[in-house]
């Protein structure tokens, strides 16, 4: 059915595609549920034109109404991140890829179709890959092996491509960096984050002593005095390999379109809001942590080996040698380094896997209130998210990771 969109909307979209909204059938589609867009609001619509029948499949995705002025601050943050990174870093990374008529094109990030900058009405355009057979994974089931060995895969394929860029461009990544924001750290400042980062590891030690394992309790122990400080000093990446990552990797911001076999085909990323300069173990951890049953967490060498000969192979495409850019042992060193921040947010998005979608929260009101935000009255009964943070956390314990 023809539907009419706010006069703002109409206009926006009429010069993302440089012609007159009112030569397209407009047609609305079922918003975003609870859970899909925790940092913005998602409309799906199809803009189908009258003369040739062409059809746009798009999702306007527009930052979350609020009144508060620092609330508005933090929301503009994260969308001028994702504006520059569809506007200037992924052109940038593409022209650069063309260069290299053997490198694969990377193709595993939505078209953007347009944005808008005004604060506090920032919008983002981009193609509607559900009408192409992509969608995001169940919320609250673990991510497959399968579906992480194609995920390591891609990141190894698009941290090549940074590495490349940074490698061969280096003026010009230095350009894009200093636009960039890290916004975790505007994150880690708000009390809704802040406060959910203790709540989360006091829950962990609880998890812990109910089944006796004391030592753990012990070492996580930190985590509960201070689990800020620790995320405020991982997230301060100074060392040499940082590239600009995917930012929040968790199975919420990937698409996987499916063969017949039920086998993953491709991966679209999405969500690139938290995206900044760091380290890869950055976003692999995070994917990792944020995802993994106890048995694929067992299977981390295997996963990061894939990750590696992907590194090294798409490496190759652009000249390169993976010895030189990121050696192995390196890797294995950062992942000890930083992979606290993939434990931190993996315990997080445990808990919001294991939330019923009617208890999920409104961001932009909890991100006003100064009181903290306890996740644990929002879980589902039953014992799978207990399951999941004791599995995670004796994990980091037995790899001597905390």
């Amino acid at each position: 059915m023809e539907e009419a969109l706010p006069s703002e909307i109409s206009e926006f979209l009429g010069n993302c595609l440089s012609d007159n909204i009112q030569n397209y059938k407009v047609i609305l589609h079922a918003g975003n549920k609870k859970g899909e867009g925790f940092l913005g609001e998602l409309l799906f619509v199809t803009l189908k034109n009258k003369i040739n029948n062409k059809e746009h499949n798009l999702v306007i995705k527009q930052v979350l109404p609020c009144e508060n002025e620092t609330t508005i601050a933090f929301m503009s943050l994260l969308y001028i991140n994702e504006i520059i990174f569809y506007t200037r870093i992924v052109p940038d990374l593409l022209k650069f890829q063309e260069s290299f008529p053997e490198a694969k094109p990377f193709n595993n990030i939505a078209k953007c179709f347009g944005t808008n900058s005004v604060k506090g009405k920032e919008k983002i355009v981009l193609q509607n890959l559900k009408f192409e057979n992509y969608n995001v994974p169940v919320k609250s089931e673990f991510v497959t092996d399968e579906m992480y060995e194609a995920l390591f895969k891609l990141y190894g394929e698009y941290h090549a491509l940074n590495f490349a860029f940074k490698e061969i461009q280096s003026e010009k990544f230095s350009e894009l960096k200093t636009i960039l924001n890290n916004n975790w750290t505007s994150f880690i400042q708000t009390p809704l984050f802040s406060s959910s980062l203790k709540n989360g590891a006091q829950h962990i030690q609880e998890v812990l002593k109910i089944r006796n394992e004391e030592e753990i309790a012990k070492q996580l122990q930190k985590y509960v005095d201070a689990a800020d400080d620790i995320f405020k000093d991982v997230i301060d990446y100074k060392d040499s390999n940082g590239i600009f990552l995917h930012g929040d990797c968790w199975s919420n911001n990937v698409m996987f379109k499916f063969d017949e076999s039920k086998k993953p085909e491709h991966i679209i990323l999405l969500d690139f809001q938290l995206t900044f300069v760091g380290s890869p173990i950055f976003d692999l951890s995070y994917s990792f942590y944020s995802g993994a049953n106890k048995e694929t967490l067992r299977k981390l060498d295997k996963f990061l080996k894939i990750y590696y000969e992907s590194l090294s192979e798409h490496l190759q495409q652009y000249g390169l040698k993976v010895d030189e850019i990121y050696p192995f042992e390196v890797m294995k060193q950062e992942w000890k380094r930083y992979c606290s921040f993939g434990f931190i947010m993996g315990y997080q998005i445990l808990g919001v896997r294991n939330m019923n979608e009617d208890e999920i929260p409104d961001i932009s009101k909890l991100l006003n209130s100064k009181e903290p935000y306890i996740y644990k009255k929002h879980q589902k009964k039953g014992n799978t998210f207990e399951e999941s943070i004791y599995n995670l956390a004796k994990h980091m314990y037995d790899n001597d990771f905390i």
